[in-house]
């Protein structure tokens, strides 16, 4: 039957499409930005404090500040040291620092007896002599020494940033970028005095501070502001008479919003790109232990004119976000205005409108709300986690990041408000699932083989009849 097989082959073709479908392309990895830890950025956060005075402890608590930065006496029986306890007794982590002609043997003794508020000792000269000194005490053996970056005896190097009325994006320093606390020269860099200049109005200085401490984030381990206004410093945290500046309110209503008191976590990674007005545009990503990103945006321009005396107006910047997975809503902050949210995003979305001042402004990414806690009315939890794209260099995952609505590979309850049940995705089929392109054929295909089988048939049975 010479006809026969043509009609098997056409069957064949048309059966064809309705085998095992292709394996679908993988798609493109987006890991996105590694966010900082909101707590690790705080830590950050030092003030230089004078105890020769009063110290004040108590407004430094209410700016959220918890790392101090005070030179000692050279002699241990001084009434300065006790001011020094009074900052570890109130829980304020200190870096002490020895005055010119101390007596190393002396001074040691009286740091070890700080107890767990001692952070760091740091020599402005010669790091080699406290060094020895400090390993002579057991209370000291772990407590790190400070020193100016070219001396090899030091454990962390230290260094000065005096912005002398420009802004703090204007004046080299330790930089953006790299792991939290490193700098190219190795160890842990401590930015000991960072002052503004002489001259800096107040207002000004409420913008340049908080921005200096978050372009620092990431390049150095500490930065330490002054508290006190001084000859040559500028604007600090407190004035003359002791009273909290307008810095001092900014910096404590941005403490206030990136609090967060959750445990220790490893923080993810946000894939996200920033368009509009980008000009003098600087940004920091933060995570909280909740798993909610806080994306922190400024505009780095002069805000201030050192030679002609003069502030200078900054307009704000049109800037989009615009997010590779959708999030339940979003929150504005802008801290210098206080600590509520100053605009609501509603969502689902993936884009953010915003206009970005010379002043830090804080957008809240709210991850999708699992369904069953929207259900029962429990409070609401951050999104789960799902490991993050394995890196396309090193072939180990990379840290857990929160499963963003619509990321086809985080669990149904992450996917969106609606119920864990959703539609499937339509570009996956199932082993006897087919499409409605894929029937017509399927129909031809199944006509020809009846047709070839009821031939066979029919041949057959002739034969059998001409054999008998």
């Amino acid at each position: 039957m010479p006809w026969l097989r043509p009609l098997l082959l056409a069957a064949a073709v048309l059966l064809g499409p309705a085998g095992p479908p292709a394996a679908a392309a993988p798609r493109a990895a987006t890991p996105g930005e590694p966010a900082m830890a909101a707590a690790a950025f705080l830590d950050t956060i030092g003030v230089n404090v004078d105890p020769g005075g009063q110290a004040p402890v108590a407004q430094l608590a209410a700016a959220g500040v918890r790392h101090v930065r005070v030179r000692a006496a050279a002699d241990p029986a001084d009434p300065s040291w006790s001011a020094v306890r009074a900052l570890t007794a109130a829980g304020l982590g200190v870096d002490l620092v020895a005055a010119p002609g101390t007596d190393w043997a002396s001074f040691a003794g009286a740091a070890s007896s700080l107890g767990k508020g001692l952070e760091a000792l740091e020599a402005e000269g010669d790091a080699g002599p406290l060094r020895l000194a400090a390993r002579a005490h057991p209370a000291l053996d772990r407590v790190p020494v400070l020193g100016p970056a070219t001396d090899g005896a030091a454990d962390h190097p230290t260094a000065r940033l005096e912005l002398r009325g420009r802004c703090p994006g204007c004046v080299p320093g330790p930089g953006v970028g790299g792991p939290p606390g490193a700098n190219p020269g190795g160890g842990w860099l401590q930015v000991t005095e960072a002052t503004l200049g002489d001259g800096v109005p107040e207002a000004v200085a409420a913008r340049y501070l908080p921005r200096l401490l978050l372009g620092h984030a990431g390049a150095a381990a500490r930065t330490y502001l002054g508290a006190l206004a001084g000859e040559q410093a500028g604007p600090g945290l407190l004035g003359p008479d002791g009273a909290p500046t307008r810095a001092h309110r900014d910096l404590a209503n941005l403490v206030a919003v990136l609090a967060d008191p959750g445990p220790a976590f490893t923080p993810g990674r946000l894939a996200y790109r920033l368009t509009g007005d980008t000009d003098g545009l600087r940004h920091l990503l933060l995570q909280k232990a909740d798993g909610r990103f806080w994306l922190v945006l400024w505009v780095e321009k002069p805000s201030w004119d050192p030679a002609g005396g003069r502030e200078l107006t900054v307009a704000a910047q049109p800037v989009g976000v615009r997010l590779a997975h959708r999030v339940a809503a979003a929150r504005a902050f802008a801290p210098d205005l206080g600590t509520a949210p100053e605009r609501h995003f509603a969502g689902p979305t993936r884009t953010i409108e915003l206009e970005v001042p010379d002043r830090p402004l804080l957008v809240e990414l709210l991850p999708w709300t699992p369904p069953a806690a929207v259900v029962s009315g429990a409070p609401a939890t951050p999104a789960p986690m799902r490991p993050a794209p394995t890196a396309a260099r090193g072939g180990a995952p990379g840290p857990p990041v929160p499963a963003a609505a619509g990321d086809r590979d985080a669990p149904d309850a992450a996917r969106g408000p609606a119920t864990a049940a959703a539609a499937p995705d339509p570009t996956v089929r199932g082993p006897l699932g087919f499409t409605g392109s894929a029937a017509l054929p399927l129909l031809v295909a199944s006509g020809l083989l009846v047709l070839v089988g009821t031939a066979a048939f029919a041949a057959s049975r002739r034969r059998w009849h001409h054999h008998r």
